[in-house]
């Protein structure tokens, strides 16, 4: 797998990419290229492991192939084909190990985007409702202006106390200064 991430490396190593994606957003937090980047290696990496969904059962079966192999030229005394096969034994431990690292990074993968997806979501949510504060706090003050211009001080300033401790206070708003309706509004 080739992939050019935030340099000029070439990741062959499907392993190693994974890693790297994995420190970007440990270091960075993910942007939107970030979260797409890893949303594609893990699709890569699930489609590469399910294209051989019985890995692990072909390495043990050969696995303990090569035993009987070994435990047969060590009976017969054939020494050279028995340090052989303990090589390819010695390979297929390697094999697997690294199937069930990549496993592990996949899962790990999946995991953080799970996390990253559900932050944003709660990002996204926060954000709306605080628009949705801001409106409100635009409409108060609009419909304050209006009484302010019918009203005397006394009866502003029992309205202004009244909003503030019936709907202000509680979602922790404050209104906009008299006049001031086009403005954004802060909302703590």
């Amino acid at each position: 797998m080739k992939h050019r991430l935030y340099s000029g490396l070439v990741y062959d190593d499907f392993s190693t990419l994974l890693d790297r994606i994995l420190e970007t957003i440990d270091e960075h937090h993910a942007t939107n290229r970030e979260l797409a980047v890893v949303k594609s290696a893990l699709e890569t990496a699930i489609n590469r492991y399910a294209s051989r969904p019985n890995l692990l059962e072909e390495i043990d079966h050969a696995y303990k192939a090569l035993e009987r192999k070994l435990n047969h030229f060590a009976q017969v005394g054939k020494p050279i084909k028995a340090t052989a096969i303990r090589e390819e034994i010695h390979e297929l431990n390697d094999l697997l190990y690294f199937s069930e690292q990549a496993s592990n990074q996949i899962e790990r993968l999946a995991s953080k985007i799970i996390m990253l997806e559900k932050t944003r979501a709660i990002i996204r949510f926060k954000l709306a409702k605080m628009l949705e504060l801001q409106q409100l706090i635009l409409y108060i003050s609009a419909a304050r202006d209006t009484f302010a211009k019918i009203a005397s001080q006394e009866q502003l300033d029992l309205l202004e106390e009244s909003l503030r401790r019936e709907i202000l206070n509680p979602l922790r708003l404050e209104l906009l200064p008299l006049g001031v309706t086009t403005t954004r509004a802060r909302v703590h």
